[in-house]
Formats: structure tokens, sequence, C-alpha cells
């Protein structure tokens, strides 16, 4: 009985280490910071959006996670507010190096499009990266995060090109 005792507290010991050993990436990540965005990607006239962007990413391992993006762009045309809003989700790969992990995600989740007090929903999808540098175990700076965004609005395709920067806090 004793033996059986040493063996289960062993393979518990030994079980810790490897979990130890596995979670050197943070379980939950949330960034924050200024964001770009060219509407009209592919037209030959666009416009250009300044906003905000947030995201929430859970990992599941040390390369793969989830991802909840948020964000939230401006603009005045003609003295007319014109916001666009987008409530995305996907899966995320990453690849840590010694004090940077790039990454990539595909997300999918709705749009919103203000203007003149109307509003218009409709699908958003996209496909993007980045490059984050870490200062700490618990702060990195995202250097760059580039995203390519179709959305569909009133029955028409636009396809819109976003960059951010900003802060990456790790728990």
């Amino acid at each position: 009985m004793r033996k059986i005792g040493w063996l289960l507290g062993l393979a518990l010991c030994a079980a810790g280490t490897a979990q130890a050993q596995s979670t050197q990436s943070p379980a939950t990540e949330l960034f924050v910071g200024p964001s770009l965005m060219r509407n009209g990607f592919t037209a030959p006239s666009f416009s250009l959006y300044g906003g905000w962007q947030v995201q929430a990413s859970y990992n599941f391992s040390s390369h793969f996670g989830m991802t909840a993006d948020f964000g939230g762009h401006y603009r005045s045309i003609s003295g007319t507010r014109v916001s666009e809003y987008e409530y995305l989700f996907g899966p995320r790969v990453k690849a840590s190096m010694r004090n940077a992990t790039l990454f990539a995600h595909g997300l999918v989740g709705a749009h919103t499009f203000r203007v003149a007090g109307q509003s218009f929903n409709g699908f958003a999808g996209g496909v993007g990266g980045g490059l984050d540098y870490d200062v700490s175990r618990h702060f990195s700076v995202r250097v760059i995060q580039a995203d390519y965004l179709r959305v569909r609005v009133s029955n028409a395709w636009f396809h819109d090109a976003r960059l951010s920067v900003g802060i990456v806090f790790k728990f």
C-alpha cells in the first residue's frame, strides 16, 4: 500500500512538472490600441478611418488559441459622421521566438455601418496576423497587426484593410 502511495505521489509530481513545462505561454492575452482602417481596399477611391481595437485571446496551448476581436472606426465625410464596428471571433496560431511572438488568425462575425442616424448590419470575415515584442513576462508591445476584412453590408461586398499597434497584457 505504501508503494502505491509513493508511485501515485511520483506520478502527480511528474504530471505537474510536465504541465508546467507545456504552459510557457500565458493563458490569456488582452490587446488594446489605436487602429487605422482603409475602407474599399480594392477600389480606386477609398476612405481612411481612425479608431480603436480590442482583442482578447485564450491560449489552449503554446501554439493554438481563440480570439475575440472588437473594433470601432470613425470618419466625417462632408460633415456627416460615419462609424464602422467589427465583432469578430476565430482561431489563432502563434510561434514564439526569444523576445517576440508571431501570430495569425482567421476571424468571422458581424459588422455595423452607421451613417446619418441609420444603422446597417452585415457579415464580416477576415484573416491577418502580426508581431508582438515581449517587454516582460506579463507585457508586450504589438509592433504591427495587419488584417484583411471582407464585409457585406446592404447586399454589397467591401474589402477593407486594417492596421493596428498597441499594448498586450498577459495573464
